[in-house]
This record gives C-alpha cells, sequence and structure tokens, in this order.
C-alpha cells in the first residue's frame, strides 16, 4: 500500500498525465475519432430525415436550420476524415479546428432540436 502511495504521489506522475502525444498516437487517436465523428454525423443525418416534423408546430425554419447544420456536420466530418488520411498527421491546428467544430455542432443540434 505504502508503495502505491509512493508512485501515485512521485514527480513524475504529473508528467504522464500531461505528456504530449506522439504523430503516431496523434494520428491514430484523432482517425479513431473522424471515424466516429462520421458515424455520428450520419446518424444525425438519418434522425433529421426520419423524424417527422409535427404540422401543428410552427418550426419549419428551426427544422430547415437543423437539416442544414447536420448535413454541414457530416461533409465536415467525411472532409477531416479524408484530411486526415490525405496528409497523414494530426496537428494541434487540426486538432483545436476539430474541437471547434464539433462543440458548434453539438450546441447547434442540441439547440435547434429543443
Amino acid at each position: 500500500m505504502n508503495v502505491l502511495l509512493s508512485w501515485i504521489s512521485s514527480a513524475d506522475f504529473d508528467y504522464r498525465l500531461t505528456a504530449s502525444l506522439g504523430p503516431r498516437e496523434a494520428f491514430r487517436t484523432e482517425n479513431c475519432l473522424c471515424v466516429v465523428r462520421s458515424f455520428l454525423a450520419l446518424c444525425f443525418c438519418v434522425w433529421v430525415r426520419l423524424v417527422p416534423l409535427d404540422p401543428a408546430l410552427p418550426t419549419w425554419h428551426g427544422h430547415v436550420l437543423l437539416i442544414a447544420t447536420v448535413e454541414f456536420y457530416f461533409l465536415y466530418s467525411w472532409l477531416m476524415l479524408v484530411l486526415l488520411h490525405v496528409y497523414r498527421a494530426a496537428d494541434s491546428i487540426y486538432c483545436l479546428t476539430a474541437f471547434v467544430i464539433d462543440l458548434f455542432a453539438a450546441a447547434a443540434v442540441t439547440a435547434f432540436a429543443a
């Protein structure tokens, strides 16, 4: 037990938590995220197309915006996957751009679907 506590409190534990990924690990991680992002975007597209809009609600403008947002996210997810495999690298700008657009898409789908 004492050995475990000394390992947890050792100075290099913080380093392991904040260690940056190498290029190979970053590519593998972003590749996995791109595949999941593409699947999520495909599910969004199917959901938006199959869920009928209630005609009693006057929110067809919101539904059109939701469809446009989901289709943009679908195209973006496939574009990011293609760009990742063309350049074979996931640099910090790529990761930051993907993160920001993923947050925007999630917020937009949440706002339009509510």
